[in-house]
């Protein structure tokens, strides 16, 4: 862990090549539209002498109003099924063919397209340990004390130090996740080196097609 900043080079490069060949593959099939402006076209130079024919012309448009409904209803269902997930631990295929396994948090919509945010472990798949100090904020963290004791929390900020050590400072949580007070009230915060870090959450977008298992 104590290389947590070097080590994500790769990761970040897989991670740019599978959107751009993600966003290559959605360009590549036509939408509502693509086949709207197919039909202005088609209208807009039609032969004066010879127009389209008015059937011709509803049963254009009977389908693109179907492709719409269509596609409306695919995007609701995504929506649905991704909901219906968060909570659940499910493996997904990453973009090296790897089996993957993490706790879906939440769900993320860009583009239309619907996609869960995976809580995936950096300890145990260094793929997904994030490229700068700043990224670890707000990620899950367990690790060790020097007296062996584990603590779970929050990372609020992380730092690399002048050996070039990354220390981390995190709010302390309880087992349910509540944050941890002392008898005055205030918050528990402590700061540590990322080699002592046992557990390390990072949420990764996944694509729904990706998941090959859920449970609960």
């Amino acid at each position: 862990m104590s290389n947590v900043v070097n080590n994500t080079t790769n990761t970040s490069t897989s991670t740019n090549t599978s959107t751009s060949a993600t966003a290559k593959s959605s360009n590549s099939s036509l939408g509502k539209d693509d086949f709207l402006k197919l039909l202005v076209t088609q209208l807009q130079y039609q032969n004066p002498l010879d127009p389209m024919d008015n059937t011709a012309f509803v049963a254009q448009m009977a389908q693109f109003s179907s492709l719409e409904q269509m596609q409306n209803l695919n995007a609701t269902m995504a929506k649905m099924q991704a909901s219906n997930l968060i909570g659940s631990t499910i493996n997904f295929s990453n973009d090296s063919g790897n089996s993957i396994t993490g706790v879906v948090g939440g769900t993320s919509t860009a583009s239309g397209a619907t996609s869960l945010v995976v809580g995936v472990d950096a300890v145990q798949y260094p793929a997904y340990l994030p490229a700068s100090t700043g990224e670890l904020v707000n990620c899950a963290v367990s690790w060790t004390d020097s007296s062996k004791v584990s603590h779970s929390g929050v990372i609020q900020s992380a730092t690399v130090d002048s050996n070039g050590t990354v220390q981390v400072t995190a709010v302390e949580t309880d087992s349910s996740g509540a944050v941890l007070k002392d008898s005055n009230g205030k918050i528990v915060t402590s700061t540590f080196a990322s080699k002592q870090i046992t557990r390390l959450i990072v949420p990764t977008t996944v694509d729904l097609s990706k998941v090959t298992e859920t449970t609960k």
